[in-house]
């Protein structure tokens, strides 16, 4: 991994907005057994502690959710459905329980692989329906709740690298997707992805750009 130019604790310990901008671009880089797989960001969503009826951290400090109120840069990975692992990046300085979700990225190496850990047959399916959706991606990239409070900034397994720079004008917003259990919360526009690119899972919400 040192070939690779990682964010920094600075990167991370921002405001999680922010976070969840920049991140568009980066590089997921992940040594699965000595396979490097690697992937770029394109989607993203914020969750914003104790203000956001969405965040797991809303109600208070649990067993799985306290690697939030860490320091930004680790992992917070959580189950969905009782199949799927979900990942996300914890965000601005320790006490401050945030994070930002990465709902969707670009494969870049060791697509084959990724296709493996999918269960995927590349000849039959569209290579974006690899990573194009939060659970998608932590399959692809063999990520589980083994990796739950990962160091993004010092790990030899995960972590996350400078690879593009996607200004404002790439940008899209929406609200957040599936969070029906927050209605209150549902209208916040915290969702970014960018523009046009496939990978991005597909939504009726894509269309609202402002």
């Amino acid at each position: 991994m040192d070939q690779y130019k990682r964010l920094s604790q600075d990167f991370y310990n921002n405001d999680t907005l922010t976070v969840s901008k920049r991140l568009l671009g980066k590089r997921v880089v992940r040594n699965l057994n000595g396979v490097i797989l690697e992937a770029m960001i394109v989607e993203t969503e914020a969750y914003i502690g104790t203000i956001d009826a969405a965040a797991h951290s809303y109600r208070g400090m649990t067993d799985r959710n306290k690697i939030m109120w860490e320091d930004g840069g680790r992992l917070y990975v959580y189950q969905i459905y009782g199949m799927y692992f979900c990942m996300n990046v914890i965000t601005e300085p320790r006490g401050t329980p945030a994070g930002v979700l990465i709902r969707a990225v670009e494969p870049l190496q060791n697509i084959d692989t990724m296709a493996r850990l999918r269960k995927i047959d590349l000849s039959k399916t569209k290579p974006i329906a690899l990573t194009s959706g939060p659970g998608k991606v932590c399959q692809a990239l063999g990520i589980s709740k083994a990796d739950y409070g990962t160091n993004l900034i010092i790990d030899n397994n995960i972590t996350i690298t400078e690879y593009k720079d996607i200004n404002q004008s790439q940008i899209a917003i929406s609200p957040r997707i599936n969070i029906d259990y927050a209605p209150e919360a549902a209208k916040n526009p915290w969702r970014f992805f960018i523009k046009d690119n496939p990978y991005v899972s597909r939504h009726k919400n894509n269309s609202r750009l402002f």
